[in-house]
Order: C-alpha cells, then structure tokens, then sequence
C-alpha cells in the first residue's frame, strides 16, 4: 500500500470512529434526556405531596386547639341546678365521647402527616438515585 493509501485508510477509520463516539454520545444524551423527564416527574410528585402534607398538619393543628376549646367547654355542661334528673351527667358524657373521637381523629390525621413525610423522603431518595444515574452517564462522555 502506499502512503496515500495508508493515510486515505486511516482517515477514514477515524471518521468511522468519530461517527461512532457521536452516537454513542448521542445515545448517552438521549438517555440522560429521559432521566431529567422522570426526575421532572418525582419533583413534581414531591411538590404535590409537601403540599399535601402541609395541609394536613394545619388542619391536624387547628383541630387540636379545637379539641382545647371544646374541652374546656365540657365542665360548662354540667349544670346540674340547670338541667334535671341524670341529663346534665348525660350531657357530660356525650361530650366526653366527641372530645375523644375528635382525639382519635387528630392522631389519624397526625398518623397520615407522618406517611407523608415519609412519602417525600422516599420521593427525595428517589431523585438522589436519579441525579447519580445522569451523573454517572455525564461522566462518561
């Protein structure tokens, strides 16, 4: 072969090998593209349940000075001067009942905040693996 030859040759192995690193490029882009559309996602998902979570524990919260108000209101019932008979024990009672089931209420709502939190940390570590994942692909071209 001769000179020509060899460096025409050559040229054109590394065009065929420049051809190749841009696709394997490409490739690599295409995949990190999908990667920041997933992670676009799960911010997205973690913004929606932070929102939820927020929510919760303000009502949560607000319903436990409600609980307050309500049971210091309780010893107000029992008028016994006022109503007849067994009534205001009875009143008493009743009101004791709702002040609980308002206290089972509070710890459902405090026990759902709870999975939330740990809703948005499962969605964070998430992200984590995500961005490691475009990390690990950047690094490669």
């Amino acid at each position: 072969m001769t000179e020509e030859e060899l460096r025409a040759q050559r040229e054109a192995e590394e065009a065929e090998e420049a051809e190749r690193e841009a696709e394997r490029i490409a490739a690599i882009e295409r995949q990190i593209a999908g990667l920041n559309s997933l992670k676009a996602k799960y911010v997205a998902a973690k913004a929606s349940v932070e929102g939820a979570e927020s929510q919760c524990s303000g009502e949560s919260n607000s319903w436990s000075s409600k609980i307050a108000v309500f049971a210091g209101r309780i010893d107000e019932i029992n008028h016994t001067d006022l109503f007849e008979g067994e009534i205001s024990e009875k009143l008493k009672e009743h009101a004791l009942d709702i002040k609980s089931d308002m206290e089972s209420g509070v710890a459902c709502a405090s026990s759902l905040c709870g999975a939330l939190g740990s809703q948005v940390g499962s969605i964070d570590a998430r992200i984590a693996e995500i961005e490691m994942e475009i990390s690990d692909l950047r690094s490669q071209i």
